[in-house]
């Protein structure tokens, strides 16, 4: 794994780089301490340095991404003068979240030279290690086993926000450490709104339930999203459930690795513009996950990336209606050197959640 980062450098003409976005650290690290950087070498060498009371914790990491060593300091003028750590006419490369402070001690230090760099670290971390992919799966594993619980203990009392409480309090239970954003719980008319805050209304019958949700485990995101029916639902709900869900199945058929994925969303847009749904469909088709619930690669059809093997996507479609609402299926795919395998699967038809 560290010559991926040496190749970086290399490429990008740095003699080290200076990492102080917070996952990016933990992705080469595992560290999450709040004080703190890392430095990569051009011969793809990471040092994790931190305050002298802080080596116990950095030494101790839950993820082996990358081997790494951990430099202590009493200050950060006494660590970037020292010629032993950063040698003189070395090019020093920073991300864009680099601290005020820390930049204006740089930039006076007089034997580096600094390059504003961004994204190098993050294109790295686009593509998921196996033990990467482990946690993914776990992480939706937990999702939606939770999720099933939830479900089962739903009755005609339950508000939308009790609803969310549950699939929350169901995720710790079963092994998550945490949600990457509120959920989204909504129902009736509502779920034709984005990110909407569950509320106090009471999920009645006859209507569609729309559950967007998230669960965080060992630091890694999944985001998933399901359209379920609460009762018996006109034939024609059905009916927009499937085609939604034939679409989403179409456009992942075409994910491979080495597409663009400008081919992708062009084929995309050409799907819905032959159903005449263009001006149904919920915001662009994708993106990554990982450490963070949105990161590259994104399916926007401005993007000039080329998906690769590794990547893993989140394919998410929604579609309006004016009598029913929203409906939305949001499932995690892993791109294989064969073409792509699903982590998570959504229903083909349209569930009817029976309730005592």
């Amino acid at each position: 794994m560290n010559n991926r980062l040496k190749s970086v450098l290399c490429s990008n003409l740095l003699d080290y780089l200076l990492v102080t976005d917070s996952l990016n650290m933990y992705y080469l690290t595992g560290y999450q301490g709040r004080l703190g950087f890392c430095l990569i070498s051009r011969l793809g060498k990471v040092y994790l340095c931190v305050p002298k009371h802080l080596k116990t914790q950095a030494l101790r990491s839950d993820l082996n991404n990358y081997e790494y060593e951990v430099i202590t300091y009493s200050t950060t003028v006494t660590l970037f003068n020292n010629t032993n750590i950063i040698p003189k006419g070395s090019i020093l490369g920073f991300e864009n979240n680099l601290p005020f402070y820390l930049f204006n001690l740089l930039k006076n230090i007089s034997h580096i030279q600094l390059k504003n760099v961004s994204a190098l670290i993050e294109g790295l971390r686009s593509i998921k290690s196996n033990q990467e992919q482990e946690h993914l799966i776990q992480a939706s594993k937990i999702a939606l086993n939770s999720l099933d619980s939830s479900l089962h203990n739903l009755t005609t009392e339950y508000t939308e926000i009790q609803l969310e409480a549950e699939l929350m309090s169901e995720i710790i239970k079963n092994g998550g450490d945490g949600f990457p954003f509120r959920f989204e719980v909504s129902s009736g008319n509502k779920t034709d709104l984005l990110h909407t805050r569950p509320s106090n209304k009471k999920i009645k019958n006859n209507q569609i339930l729309l559950i967007d949700f998230g669960c965080i485990y060992k630091g890694y995101n999944v985001d998933i999203a399901r359209t379920y029916s609460v009762g018996n639902p006109p034939k024609e709900a059905d009916l927009l459930y499937e085609l939604l869900y034939n679409l989403q199945q179409k456009i992942i058929t075409k994910i491979k690795p080495n597409i663009c994925i400008q081919d992708i969303t062009s084929f995309a847009n050409d799907l819905f513009k032959s159903l005449k749904i263009e001006d149904k469909i919920f915001h662009d088709i994708g993106h990554g996950v990982g450490l963070s619930v949105h990161e590259s690669p994104y399916l926007s059809p401005n993007s000039t990336e080329t998906l690769q093997t590794g990547n893993v996507l989140n394919i998410e479609l929604g579609l309006h209606h004016p009598v029913f609402g929203g409906f939305r299926l949001e499932d995690m795919i892993l791109i294989n050197k064969h073409g792509n395998e699903p982590i998570t699967r959504s229903n083909r038809r349209l569930l009817n959640i029976l309730r005592r």
